[in-house]
């Protein structure tokens, strides 16, 4: 069985450990790895184990700026920003004015078609532009190479697991990019008090090999951003109670039953690459390009 300190969470020092807790969890909680047509367990890796689960809109080096850039709420800004919703919604306009001609033409050579804002969401959470987008993926492996990657080797990782609600029960929290949908989710992004699941189409060989799966932070929408508080909470980030992880009901509606949080310890971080790399889990085959196999054989791949 997996190691699991004092607090009762599980430490994964190897990759039999993951395998152990898994285990664990099916033998006493009835978790099912088969994920059949409707996955009902998706997994996240992050480097550090302390930072709140929120996504990237919300972080305040996005909000104020870091290394001497400003963020997205700069002073001098013509207009006042009343809610997330609406600074992502700018982000979005923006991206599309300057990058439509570059997308349309690698990824909808067909005529008379045009991305909706969900597939615009998709495509600018995966190229880094924050969103309220918060990546997850339906392979565990996938999400333990990110909790140990090394960008924060010198940080405890962090693996976590959401347990969804019954395929029934969250129909009306998913979106399916590329298929219909109706007006209710449709108008989401604009600010909404639910999460959605959002299953983005494969417009690129990274979202098939990464499993990718998104959850939108649809309840952060109504956030009012007040650039001095944060600057107050400079030390912490402003919007952590509004983890995914932490938060509480409070009347809104989520797809999820729970998260289970575990913790990668730095120390283990590097053999735990290793080990991923046996099963050619690797930056190669997870990032299957130009720049993704360029790295892995800066560190050393076949």
């Amino acid at each position: 069985m997996a190691a699991k300190n004092d607090n009762k969470i599980f430490l994964i020092n190897k990759l039999t450990d993951l395998y152990d807790f898994l285990k664990l969890r099916e033998d006493s909680e009835n978790l099912k790895l088969d994920q059949g047509k409707s996955p009902r367990y998706y997994f996240r890796g992050g480097s550090a184990f302390n930072r709140p689960l929120i996504p990237k809109l919300v972080r305040n080096s996005t909000l104020l700026g870091e290394n001497g850039m400003p963020g997205l709420l700069k002073s001098g800004g013509k207009e006042k920003i009343e809610k997330i919703s609406q600074l992502q919604n700018k982000l979005l306009l923006k991206l599309k004015r300057y990058a439509v001609h570059l997308y349309l033409q690698h990824n909808r050579p067909w005529q008379g078609e045009h991305p909706s804002d969900w597939e615009w969401l998709s495509v600018a959470q995966h190229h880094g532009l924050p969103t309220l987008l918060i990546d997850w993926s339906i392979n565990p492996l996938v999400a333990l190479y990110f909790a140990a990657w090394r960008r924060h080797n010198e940080e405890d990782g962090v693996f976590y697991i959401m347990k969804l609600k019954d395929s029934s029960d969250r129909d009306d929290l998913t979106v399916r990019v590329g298929q219909p949908i109706n007006n209710e989710k449709d108008k989401i992004i604009v600010g909404s008090r639910k999460s959605l699941i959002v299953v983005p189409l494969v417009f690129t060989r990274r979202i098939e090999a990464q499993s990718a799966r998104f959850v939108y932070a649809g309840h952060m929408g109504d956030l009012q951003p007040d650039k001095t508080t944060i600057e107050k909470s400079s030390e912490n980030e402003f919007y952590s109670e509004e983890a995914f992880d932490v938060i509480n009901n409070r009347g809104l509606t989520f797809p999820w039953e729970e998260i289970i949080k575990c913790k990668v310890p730095k120390t283990s971080k590097a053999s735990i690459l290793r080990q991923l790399r046996n099963i050619q889990i690797h930056q190669g085959t997870l990032f299957p390009d130009l720049d993704g196999y360029s790295e892995y054989l800066r560190l050393g791949g076949e």
